[in-house]
């Protein structure tokens, strides 16, 4: 019974150091997601934003003489829309498929975001999307912490 108590006490800055390395990872991975998460928001919040107002533009070129004013305002807001959600990848509307997906590695999570919403509203080609998806899973993973390797205690 001592002997195995020895032997506790002997891996104990082992098992701590291990226990360590496991929160560690799980806090960066916290904070990774938190991170992608908020710049995620403000891109929705915007879009949302000039969403609704390019609607309620919409809505006031019904009255003729109010276009006259709100013309300039609706055009402003169509054109910063679609700067807004549009793909980072140059000339995106032109891209087959493939070259949609060789692309996809050079974007950041939020550009894929975008792309992914940009073309599920789009062209919806379901390899662009899965392709997409599975860029920002990868994004959103952290690697695994390499973990110290156990060492045998030698019998006291």
């Amino acid at each position: 019974m001592l002997a195995r108590l020895m032997d506790d006490i002997k891996s104990a800055p082992e098992r701590l150091n291990t226990r360590r390395i496991e929160l560690t990872h799980k806090l960066r991975q916290g904070a990774h997601t938190a991170k992608s998460s908020t710049a995620e928001r403000l891109f929705d919040a915007r879009v949302g934003a000039l969403s609704k107002v390019e609607g309620l533009l919409d809505k006031v070129d019904e009255l003729p003489v109010i276009k006259l004013v709100t013309g300039p305002a609706h055009n402003l807001a169509a054109s910063r829309l679609d700067k807004a959600t549009q793909p980072a990848l140059e000339g995106y509307d032109e891209l087959n498929a493939r070259s949609v997906r060789d692309g996809l590695g050079e974007l950041t999570r939020l550009q894929l975001v975008q792309l992914l919403r940009y073309e599920s509203a789009h062209k919806a080609r379901k390899t662009v999307i899965e392709a997409a998806e599975k860029a920002i899973a990868k994004l959103d993973q952290l690697p695994e912490p390499e973990l110290p390797v156990a060492t045998e205690v030698a019998p006291a």
